[in-house]
C-alpha cells in the first residue's frame, strides 16, 4: 500500500514539476537564444491538461475572430465578435482552474456600474428598441470581465500571459499580410479561396476583417506584439525586421490614413520608455517603418497605375477631409439639443436624424467617428465629462506607473486603440474590446497602487457557467435571426419562391432592432394606415436610416396626407446618401402619382 502510494505521489510530483518547468520555458525570455526544444516538448508533454488545453482554446477562438470571412447582414461581424467572446470565457475558465480567488479590480466595477446604464435608457423608452441596450450592456460586461482576466492572468502568468498574446496576435499578422497581398494582386486562393473575403475592385484591401482602417490598426497592434517579442529576446533581430518590414508595407496597401496618426503614438511611447525600460528598440527603427509607410502610401497610385490592379482610390482623394468634419458638426449639435441624458447607448443614428435637415451633405453613421462625441451621445454631457476626466486621470497615473515590458505592452495597446477611436470606432467590436480590457488589466495589475476584491472560487465558476448560458442563447438567437433573414432578402431581391410574407407571424428575436428591419418591408404601404403603424415606422427610420426604409416611410407619410413630413424625409435621404438616391426617390414618386396615387403630385421635392 506504502508502495502504491510512493508510486502515485511520485507521479504527481512529476506532473507538477512539468508544469511547473512548461511554465518557466514559456515565461523565460532566453527560451529562444538558449533553443532547449526538448525541454519544452517534454514539459508540454507532461503538464496537465488543463494547463494548456483551455488557454490554447481560448487563443484558437481570439486567433479565428481575425481570420473569419463570413461576413453576412445585418450584422455583419457578429460570428468575429461571438468568436471573441468565447475566447474570454475560455480565459476565465483558465483563471479559475489556476487560481483559488479571482481578484476583480475596482475599473471592473466600475465598467459593471456603467454596463447598468444602457439597459436603465432601455426601461425608460429613451432607446427606441430594447436589443440595442441589451447588447450595449452585454458589450460592456465583456469589457469588465476582459480588465478581470487580465488582471489575474498577469499576476499569476506574469510574463508567460503577454508572450501568449504576442505570439498569437503575431501568427494572425503575417497570415492576414498573405491574404491582403493575395486581394491586392488578384491571386487565385484555390479551394482556400473561400476561407479569403474577396474585394470589390476599386476599393483597398482589408484581409478578413472587411475594413481597412480595421486592417490598419490591427498591424499597428501587431508591431507592438512584434516589438514586446523582439526585447523578449523570443524573436531575433533580422526577423524582426522582415516581420516589420512586411507588417508596414501591407499597412500602407490598406491606405488607412489613421495608420500615420497610431505609428506616431508608438514613437512617442518608444521615446519616452526607452531609457527608462532599457529597451533594446532603437528609435531610429522605429523612424525608418514611419518613413516606409509614407513612401508606400504616397507611391502606391503610381504601383496601380503600373501593374493594371484597380484597388483603392487616388493619392490626391485619399488626402481629402471626407464627411466626417460634417458629420462632427451634426452631431456636436445633436449633442447640444439634448445636453443632460443624451440619446441613448447605440442611438447616435437617431441623433443625426434629429438634426439632418439643417446641414448639407454628410454620410449615415451609428457611430460619430469620435469617442468623446459618442459618449456625449449615448449619456448626455455631465456623465460624458465625468468618464473621460477618470479615464484621463487613470491613463495619466498609470503611464507614470509604467515599470515593466508588460505594463507598456498594454498601455501602448490601449494608447493605439483610444487615438483610433478618436477618428473611427474601433471598440465598437468585440474582437478589439476585449484585447483593449486585456490590455487595461495587465496596467492594473503591474500597479501597486491598483484595488481589487477577492471573489471566491465558486462564484466565479458560478458567472461562467451564466456566461455560457448567456452566449449559447445569444448565438442559437442569432443564427436562426440571420436564416430568416436571409429568407427576406431572397424574396425581396425575388430569387426562387418566396419564403417570407406579411401574413408570417412576427419574428421572435431578442435582438429587437434587427427585427425592425425584419418586419419593416413587409409591411403594406397604404391609405388609411393606423396612426400607431405610422408611428412604429418613424421609430424604425430613425434608428434604421437606410434609403429604402426612408423612402417606404416617406411614402407612406404622403399617402396618409403627412405630406410636409414625407417631404423633409426625403430631404433627410439627400443629405445622409446622395442626390442619386433622391433622384431615384423623386423619379419613383412622379411615376406612382402618374399611375396609382395623384395625390403625391402635391410633394415638393428640394
Amino acid at each position: 500500500m506504502s508502495a502504491r502510494k510512493s508510486l502515485v505521489g511520485s507521479a504527481t510530483g512529476r506532473c507538477q514539476a512539468s508544469s511547473a518547468q512548461l511554465l518557466a520555458v514559456i515565461d523565460s525570455p532566453h527560451t529562444a537564444i538558449k533553443g532547449d526544444l526538448r525541454v519544452a516538448f517534454f514539459a508540454f508533454r507532461q503538464a496537465r491538461l488543463q494547463d494548456v488545453l483551455v488557454p490554447g482554446l481560448a487563443m484558437l477562438c481570439f486567433v479565428w475572430s481575425f481570420l473569419v470571412a463570413n461576413h453576412y447582414p445585418p450584422w455583419v461581424t457578429a460570428y468575429n465578435d461571438m468568436l471573441s467572446a468565447l475566447g474570454l470565457l475560455f480565459l476565465w475558465v483558465a483563471v479559475i482552474q489556476r487560481s483559488a480567488r479571482v481578484l476583480i479590480p475596482s475599473i471592473s466595477w466600475g465598467v459593471i456600474v456603467l454596463a447598468v446604464l444602457p439597459l436603465l435608457q432601455a426601461a425608460a423608452g429613451q432607446i427606441l428598441f430594447w436589443g440595442d441596450g441589451y447588447i450595449a450592456f452585454l458589450y460592456l460586461l465583456c469589457l469588465a470581465a476582459a480588465i478581470a482576466v487580465g488582471f489575474n492572468a498577469e499576476k499569476s502568468w506574469s510574463a508567460g500571459f503577454v508572450n501568449l498574446i504576442c505570439t498569437g496576435w503575431l501568427f494572425v499578422a503575417l497570415l492576414s499580410c498573405l491574404i491582403l497581398l493575395m486581394q491586392r494582386f488578384n491571386i487565385d486562393a484555390g479551394n482556400f479561396g473561400m476561407f479569403i473575403w474577396d474585394v470589390r475592385p476599386g476599393r483597398a484591401p482589408f484581409g478578413n476583417l472587411g475594413q481597412p482602417n480595421q486592417m490598419a490598426t490591427f498591424f499597428v497592434l501587431s508591431l507592438v506584439t512584434l516589438t514586446c517579442l523582439y526585447e523578449r529576446r523570443l524573436v531575433g533581430g533580422p526577423w524582426a525586421a522582415v516581420a516589420a518590414v512586411l507588417i508596414v508595407v501591407c499597412m500602407a496597401m490598406t491606405q488607412s490614413r489613421a495608420a500615420l496618426l497610431l505609428l506616431s503614438v508608438l514613437l512617442l511611447l518608444l521615446c519616452a520608455y526607452r531609457q527608462r525600460l532599457q529597451l533594446r528598440t532603437p528609435r531610429m527603427a522605429a523612424l525608418l517603418l514611419i518613413a516606409l509607410w509614407m513612401t508606400c502610401f504616397a507611391l502606391l497610385p503610381l504601383l496601380n497605375d503600373t501593374t493594371g490592379v484597380q484597388h483603392g482610390a487616388s493619392l490626391a482623394s485619399r488626402m481629402e477631409a471626407g464627411p466626417r468634419t460634417v458629420i462632427w458638426q451634426q452631431l456636436w449639435d445633436a449633442a447640444l439639443r439634448q445636453p443632460w441624458l443624451g440619446y441613448g447607448w447605440n442611438q447616435v443614428s437617431v441623433a443625426q436624424m434629429s438634426v439632418a435637415a439643417d446641414f448639407g451633405t454628410s454620410r449615415f453613421t451609428e457611430h460619430s467617428h469620435n469617442l468623446l462625441l459618442d459618449l456625449a451621445l449615448w449619456n448626455g454631457l455631465p456623465i460624458a465629462v465625468l468618464l473621460i476626466c477618470l479615464t484621463a486621470w487613470w491613463l495619466v497615473a498609470r503611464a507614470r506607473a509604467v515599470r515593466n515590458l508588460d505594463s507598456l505592452f498594454g498601455l501602448a495597446g490601449i494608447c493605439v486603440l483610444l487615438m483610433h477611436s478618436m477618428v473611427e470606432f474601433p471598440l465598437e467590436y468585440l474582437y478589439f474590446l476585449i484585447p483593449c480590457g486585456l490590455a487595461i488589466g495587465i496596467v492594473e495589475a503591474d500597479c501597486d497602487h491598483a484595488r481589487a476584491r477577492a471573489m471566491p472560487r465558486r462564484l466565479a465558476a458560478f458567472l461562467a457557467v451564466v456566461a455560457a448560458g448567456v452566449y449559447a442563447s445569444v448565438t442559437i438567437d442569432y443564427a436562426h435571426f440571420e436564416s430568416k433573414y436571409r429568407d427576406l432578402r431572397f424574396t425581396l431581391a425575388r430569387v426562387g419562391a418566396p419564403l417570407v410574407s406579411a401574413s408570417d407571424p412576427p419574428v421572435k428575436t431578442m435582438f429587437t432592432q434587427l427585427a425592425a428591419l425584419y418586419d419593416f418591408p413587409l409591411i403594406e404601404v397604404r391609405k388609411g394606415m393606423p396612426e400607431e403603424q405610422l408611428a412604429w415606422m418613424g421609430l424604425v427610420a430613425s434608428r434604421h436610416p437606410y434609403v429604402p426604409v426612408l423612402y417606404r416611410y416617406a411614402l407612406a407619410e404622403a399617402l396618409n396626407g403627412r405630406v410636409e413630413n414625407a417631404e423633409l424625409i426625403l430631404l433627410k435621404i439627400k443629405r445622409l446618401h446622395s442626390d442619386r438616391n433622391y433622384a431615384d426617390a423623386k423619379m419613383q414618386f412622379e411615376e406612382l402619382a402618374n399611375t396609382r396615387y395623384p395625390e403625391l403630385k402635391v410633394v415638393r421635392f428640394h
